[in-house]
């Protein structure tokens, strides 16, 4: 089970990093309301890859997918932050609120 939610979350991350790094206008849109500056936007896409990156990393080597899914846990408790901040409904939030408890449940996994 550790395994398939890996998984899910890396191909998660990467499909949202894909949008970010493609700028596209969906994103840019959502990064504005949010008042995330444009600069920030591939920060964005980066961290995503690298904890994608590491959480596959990690079915091999435990340490590292522990540090990737904190990482992960973390941004998503910032994106979360971010739509409660500009109060965003629970449709807008649902995204991240998702990918929040996606990567919780992959930290878990990890940990039992």
């Amino acid at each position: 089970m550790p395994s398939v939610l890996a998984v899910l979350l890396a191909v998660g991350c990467v499909c949202a990093a894909v949008g970010d790094f493609m700028a596209l206008s969906t994103i840019v849109a959502i990064m504005d309301r949010l008042r995330v500056p444009r600069r920030m936007i591939p920060v964005a896409g980066t961290v995503k890859t690298l904890g994608a990156a590491g959480v596959v990393i990690g079915l091999w080597v435990r340490p590292i997918g522990l540090a990737a899914n904190v990482g992960l846990v973390v941004y998503f408790c910032i994106a979360v932050a971010l739509h409660l901040r500009v109060r965003d409904s629970v449709a807008e939030t649902a995204p991240a609120l998702g990918m929040l408890a996606l990567s919780i449940a992959a930290l878990v996994a990890a940990v039992v």
